[in-house]
């Protein structure tokens, strides 16, 4: 008897990460800038309540990402808007934490922000031209310490100084969810990095699994995720900022004040997560190119160059010039973004409660469709209910995200 295909046994590839490599990457893929406002998410709903939300919304995440490895390719609009819209953001939030570092005003100046932006871009247009996630492995290893440290010296700040927990509100009104949801979402996923890293695995079968990489990844993700939210909002209140960095005393020093007792040192945490947030970028815009060029692009120009020893020639600079275009369009989106909480939002809601909750049940009821739902067709009604709470999230959250943009312009 033959023995059964293994799909697993006959990838192959240059540069296939290793399953080190690929947990590296996806911990830093899954923790970005949204760990900064994740104090402001819980500022919706309340300590006792985001505390189990997150950790509800991160199992939905876990869920849909193990259905979509491997269907990326239905969902490749909103897959390749979310990346690109993480791409401006990156641009644009590392660019004005650097600018207040050199002012000292976190109110930002546009002219300063725009030639910020073009430095950081100088030296993402160098980045980019990484071209394999092996050897990218590790700038992701420099982006996790740099992040790692970073959250260090914020913990040190938000453990001080503790208010009674009384006096912060343990839940919320249910208007909060829509934007707690967005902001969640936008912060745990990067679907189109995920679904990347399982492309290129010397060994995918470890991918998945109860103690695959995926879950182990992700369970470190949402954890940090959870405890970081809830100390800065347990710290800060109705006073924490759209990103917690914002709270911080705006000083170079990382020491404690032994005269105030305070922490030290705002500037030196935005020099450092902007580091992180410049080392991440080229693994967040990854699937973009990835797509884009190898399917669309590069086929293009290989058609377009004929047959015979001219074919493939100018591929390597054609390549570059098409990665150098791509972080410049990221460069000119985020000159023109507004307020980043609420692209974060909008973001989340529109694409995450896609990519993240809606179209995993799809496709799942899709896939089941021929072989049975189990019993009492427990796995249609289970799809069902998960697809409608992600209609739901994209509904209210777009109503919501685009109700508080217009409060904020008229004031």
């Amino acid at each position: 008897m033959a023995d059964e295909y293994d799909p697993y046994s006959a990838r192959s590839g240059h540069a296939m990460t290793n399953n080190l490599e690929t947990l590296i990457h996806l911990v830093k893929s899954s923790l970005g800038t949204g760990i900064l406002a994740m104090p402001k998410a819980y500022s919706h709903v309340g300590l006792a309540e985001g505390m189990v939300l997150v950790y509800v919304m991160g199992a939905f995440c876990v869920y849909g990402l193990h259905i979509l490895v491997g269907h990326w390719y239905v969902v490749e609009f909103f897959l390749l808007t979310y990346q690109l819209g993480i791409g401006c953001i990156y641009v644009a939030f590392a660019a004005k934490n650097l600018a207040s570092v050199v002012v000292g005003d976190d109110r930002g100046d546009g002219k300063l922000d725009v030639a910020f932006m073009a430095g950081v871009t100088a030296v993402l247009l160098l980045l980019t031209q990484i071209r394999s996630l092996k050897v990218l492995a590790p700038v992701s290893l420099a982006a996790n310490l740099s992040m790692l440290f970073g959250q260090v010296l914020i913990a040190t700040y938000l453990l001080r100084d503790l208010p009674p927990v009384a006096s912060r509100p343990l839940y919320g009104p249910a208007r909060g969810l829509p934007p707690f949801a967005g902001i969640v979402l936008f912060a745990m996923e990067s679907l189109g990095v995920i679904i990347s890293l399982e492309n290129n695995m010397a060994d995918p079968a470890a991918f998945t699994g109860l103690c695959g990489i995926l879950n182990a990844g992700m369970a470190v993700v949402i954890t940090l995720y959870a405890v970081v939210g809830f100390l800065g909002f347990y710290r800060y209140g109705a006073e924490v900022a759209d990103v917690i960095t914002l709270n911080m005393p705006d000083d170079w020093c990382v020491a404690l004040d032994s005269r105030s007792a305070r922490f030290r040192g705002g500037r030196a945490v935005k020099v450092v997560y902007a580091a992180a947030i410049v080392l991440t970028y080229p693994l967040q815009v990854w699937p973009v190119l990835e797509i884009t060029w190898e399917k669309y692009a590069a086929r293009w120009l290989s058609d377009s160059q004929g047959d015979g020893e001219g074919r493939g020639r100018w591929n390597w600079l054609w390549e570059t010039m098409y990665r150098s275009l791509l972080v410049l369009l990221t460069f000119l989106i985020a000159i023109t973004l507004p307020n980043l909480d609420f692209i974060i939002s909008l973001l989340g809601v529109f694409c995450l409660s896609m990519l993240g909750i809606t179209f995993p049940a799809l496709m799942e009821m899709c896939t089941y469709y021929e072989k049975g739902y189990g019993k009492l067709k427990w796995t249609l009604f289970k799809d069902i209910i998960i697809a409608s709470i992600g209609i739901f999230v994209l509904i209210v959250g777009l109503w919501t995200s685009v109700v508080d943009l217009l409060a904020a312009d008229g004031q």
